[in-house]
């Protein structure tokens, strides 16, 4: 997630849309005063900006603060005020409405049945792929991507540009675009360790599998018109 006050822009970071070598690239673009969140592993990748003034204090009273108060008394200290896969509704409130209206907000979608293949890869990748992707899929119900969640509110867009995976760079020169920004940079290839297999994602599901992940994401795939 990156708060961008130089450039005036917000990007929220959703799960499995190649959205760490978008930080990468967006990082070039910060300067010192911009919001950096951490991304957790740094991948060996240095490029533009490390994490940087990603704390702050939520405004009371709000839900915000009441899942910081909750998350302070489990924990025993305060999370982090902004994180890797932050909602937007969260940054809303931290940042204030003037500064969320007057930003440009993007994002990035992909693919369901893609998007969880390329998830199942990266969850098992490490262990050597100890469940098959059925397997995987059986867990679907408490380990979905929850993609949607980051980009809207009571499912209701709150970003004013979806990228699309597909179209990942193609996307990220238009939304920057829209910022004043013409970008001619190039994307690093974060994460990519994770899957050697190559294979279609369509190769990995059958009947049953491919209706499971329709139902699981029925909201994104309706709105962005997805198909297996």
């Amino acid at each position: 997630m990156i708060i961008s006050h130089k450039h005036k822009f917000i990007f929220l970071k959703t799960c499995k849309t190649a959205g760490t070598s978008v930080e990468f690239a967006l990082r070039s673009l910060c300067g010192p005063d911009d919001i950096i969140a951490p991304i957790g592993d740094e991948e060996g990748i240095k490029m533009g900006l490390p994490q940087q003034n990603y704390t702050s204090s939520p405004q009371f009273p709000s839900r915000d603060w009441l899942y910081w108060f909750r998350s302070r008394l489990m924990r025993k200290s305060a999370p982090k005020d902004f994180y890797n896969h932050i909602p937007g509704w969260r940054v809303r409130a931290r940042v204030g409405e003037d500064v969320w209206n007057d930003y440009f907000k993007f994002c990035f979608e992909r693919n369901p049945w893609d998007r969880e293949v390329s998830f199942y890869f990266f969850r098992h990748g490490r262990s050597g792929y100890a469940d098959n992707f059925a397997d995987h899929l059986k867990l679907l119900k408490r380990k979905k991507l929850r993609n949607w969640e980051i980009y809207t509110d009571y499912d209701k867009p709150l970003v004013d540009f979806v990228g699309r995976y597909e179209n990942l760079e193609s996307d990220l020169k238009l939304a920057l675009q829209k910022c004043g920004i013409d970008w001619t940079g190039e994307l690093p290839r974060a994460k990519a360790k994770f899957r050697a297999d190559k294979r279609p994602y369509r190769e990995l599901y059958d009947d049953q599998s491919r209706e499971l992940v329709a139902r699981t994401y029925r909201r994104e795939i309706e709105y962005f018109g997805y198909e297996f």
